[in-house]
């Protein structure tokens, strides 16, 4: 009955690691996308003033 209990213990435990890991993997998901949005946004905005910026030195 104290081996059951025991293994018990130990599942609710490793359930509660997983949920924990779960969650800090959803919030680096989350967290990855935003800067993913940043950093496109950042090259499309620099990539337009570049392109703006060499079409009027040509003009």
């Amino acid at each position: 009955m104290l081996f059951g209990w025991a293994i018990k213990i130990v599942a609710y435990i490793f359930g509660i690691i997983l949920d924990i890991a779960k969650l800090v993997l959803g919030l680096l998901g989350k967290l990855f996308m935003i800067l993913l949005t940043w950093l496109l946004c950042g090259i499309a905005f620099c990539l337009g003033w570049s392109w703006r910026y060499v079409r009027k030195k040509w003009q």
